[in-house]
C-alpha cells in the first residue's frame, strides 16, 4: 500500500497513513501494518500514537527510545494539537459547531 512520507530526520518519521491500512500489527497478524512496512527500511521504529484503520492522516513514529519517550509524553500530556476533519454524506444540523 502506498503512503506519502511527510518528514524524516534522524529521530522521527511522519507519514500520511491512507485509509484501510493498520497503524500497527493487530493481534491476528493477518494484515500488513504501516509499522511493519516502515520496519523494512528502519533499524528501529517505535509507535508514538495510532490512527484507526479506516482513518487517514499524519502519523508519527520514533526512531530511537529517547525520542519515543519524549514524543509519547507530549501526546500523553496533551501538549500536541490534533485536528480531525470528517466527510459527511447528506446534511448535518446545525451546519457549524464542534463535536
Amino acid at each position: 500500500m502506498k503512503f506519502d512520507k511527510i518528514f524524516e530526520d534522524d529521530f522521527l518519521i511522519a507519514v500520511n497513513k491512507p485509509s484501510g491500512l493498520l497503524s500497527i500489527p493487530d493481534r491476528e497478524g493477518k494484515e500488513i501494518s504501516l509499522k511493519q512496512i516502515l520496519q523494512q527500511t528502519q533499524d528501529e521504529i517505535f509507535t508514538v500514537h495510532r490512527l484507526d484503520k479506516a482513518t487517514s492522516g499524519v502519523i508519527v513514529f520514533a526512531k530511537d527510545k529517547n525520542t519515543h519517550k519524549q514524543l509519547s509524553l507530549l501526546f500523553e500530556n496533551h501538549a500536541t494539537e490534533k485536528i480531525y476533519y470528517g466527510l459527511v454524506h447528506g446534511s448535518v444540523l446545525p451546519a457549524t459547531g464542534k463535536i
